[in-house]
């Protein structure tokens, strides 16, 4: 017997640059709860840049690596800067997430989106906007890692500690991402030295 989840669509919004455990935890708990999960990369506009170095095909690329056909992956542009959050940024996300929907054929409505307890998304929506759409915030727990260190790992060749935070599919990704991290002036700049831990 198929047992029934709770949710029809669900969302989750992030810039995954790149993905790690912290990120798979949010999207795990996504695919227990919904029949239909979409995963949003942000800031899909922008790559080569010390916040944001790998293109929007690469992180969604890893995304797939990791979770298949098992989630939706789509791509959301900033409309002017990531920490220009209003309004009308919730509605503009809103609205690219029923785009998404239709991209893949799905009729529901989001009914729930997903995000972590370090994140201030309910703030990005008017409660009327999102007074349909459960909010569920998962604790980061004892995932104590961001994509940032995780960069600074890759940059300073920390393999060792890097492959810990990270899902084992994407051990082949390593050497091509330090290598780009390394086209990077603000990374070359940092690392030109003897490699030292990020933390």
């Amino acid at each position: 017997m198929t047992l029934t989840k709770p949710f029809k669509f669900g969302f989750i919004v992030g810039r995954f640059n790149h993905i790690h455990k912290g990120h798979e935890s949010l999207i795990n708990k996504g695919l227990e709860m919904c029949e239909n999960l979409l995963v949003l990369v942000g800031s899909s506009q922008e790559s080569g840049t010390e916040r944001n170095p790998f293109s929007v095909e690469a992180r969604m690329q890893m995304i797939r690596e990791i979770y298949g056909n098992s989630v939706m992956v789509g791509f959301l542009p900033d409309t002017t800067h990531e920490d220009d959050i209003s309004y009308e940024w919730g509605r503009y996300v809103l609205k690219n997430v029923k785009l998404w929907a239709s991209v893949y054929g799905i009729q529901n409505q989001p009914d729930v989106m997903i995000y972590g307890n370090d994140e201030e998304r309910s703030e990005w929506y008017d409660p009327e906007d999102v007074k349909t759409i459960i909010q569920v915030v998962v604790p980061r727990g004892a995932i104590n890692i961001s994509a940032t260190g995780l960069r600074n790992m890759i940059a300073a060749e920390d393999y060792d500690l890097w492959r810990k935070h990270v899902n084992i599919k994407l051990r082949p990704y390593f050497k091509p991402m330090r290598q780009k991290l390394m086209e990077i002036p603000a990374y070359k700049e940092m690392f030109k030295n003897e490699p030292v831990r990020p933390f």
